[in-house]
């Protein structure tokens, strides 16, 4: 039988107790592909809207304070994201809803050369610590399912060294082992950039074949064409909706199988 439990969920300034099944918890970092943003998203775009559409009891959000059913796409996401259509399949596959924790902010590097970056001296990982240990604390729970990282093509794109991309984010991934401790990473591998992009790929294919709990998720390589990317960089929304069935079902086989 399956095991309910109930929760507050801040709906349109009005709370209510909503029963839901055990949520699929997914902690997110990274840049703008990872939260959804861009300033020059166009005007004409061929789905119905530039948000993807969640649907009724399908995706939650947590800003920090409180849990927000999302019913079109996460707070910010003004291109669209891939959130949306992977709460939909996640709850098609396993009946789950998914909570999501986003910390991704646009522009980000996952190296130290960039202005905003996720080192250990950088400005993003010590608020997503809090942001994210606050959503553990609410929900009287130990852990996620897994952090997604969506981030590395500001890195190859920018001035980051390879010798600096090769060491920090190793680091990092290392930093989210030690707090978050058995914890799955998806890793979605770049797609665009410069000469750095094959060694960057490289080395993110080799932390996955090495590291236990590092996954690559859906190769966004796949999507890597005009059809997909309206500025060569960021998808249009039925692209973004695309990726994220793609990267739930793969998720669903094998991070979640474990």
């Amino acid at each position: 039988m399956m095991n309910f439990f109930n929760i507050i969920v801040s709906l349109s300034s009005r709370d209510i107790l909503l029963p839901i099944n055990t949520p699929i918890r997914m902690l997110v970092i990274g840049d703008s592909i990872g939260n959804g943003t861009n300033e020059n998203y166009p005007a004409a775009d061929t789905d119905d809207s530039i948000q993807g559409i969640a649907g009724a009891d399908t995706l939650y959000e947590w800003d920090g304070f409180n849990l927000t059913e999302r019913v079109r796409d996460t707070i910010g996401a003004n291109n669209g994201s891939q959130y949306p259509s992977m709460a939909i399949k996640f709850k098609e596959l396993t009946g789950r809803v998914t909570h999501i924790i986003e910390t991704a902010t646009g522009g980000d590097g996952l190296a130290r050369a960039a202005a905003n970056n996720w080192t250990a001296g950088g400005n993003r990982y010590s608020p997503m610590l809090t942001k994210a240990n606050s959503y553990l604390t609410n929900q009287g729970v130990l852990k996620f399912d897994f952090i997604k990282i969506v981030g590395g093509i500001n890195d190859v794109r920018g001035t980051a060294t390879q010798a600096e991309i090769d060491e920090d984010i190793p680091d990092l991934i290392s930093r989210l082992h030690s707090d978050f401790p058995n914890t799955p990473i998806v890793f979605t591998n770049i797609y665009a950039g410069s000469l750095k992009k094959d060694a960057t790929r490289a080395l993110i294919a080799n932390i996955v074949s090495t590291d236990a709990l590092v996954f690559e998720g859906e190769d966004s390589q796949n999507w890597n064409s005009s059809t997909y990317l309206f500025d060569g960089l960021h998808m249009y929304q039925t692209a973004n909706n695309g990726f994220g069935e793609a990267d739930a079902l793969l998720i669903n086989n094998t991070v979640l199988q474990k």
